[in-house]
């Protein structure tokens, strides 16, 4: 098992945290999933994207 540091930005909004995976792309993604079913990701706005659109 690994810690692996994910970064998401979406609909102008970014997510930071770490997941604990084994080192697959099937296992990664289910604990990307599973930590963002937990609802505990803090999402903030990005300063990016431009809502006015």
């Amino acid at each position: 098992m690994k810690n692996f540091l994910v970064q998401i930005r979406a609909y102008g909004y970014y997510a930071k945290f770490e997941v604990l995976a084994e080192d697959s792309p099937q296992s990664i993604e289910k604990s990307i999933l599973d930590k963002l079913g937990q609802n505990t990701v803090k999402w903030e706005k990005d300063g990016f994207s431009d809502s006015s659109s």
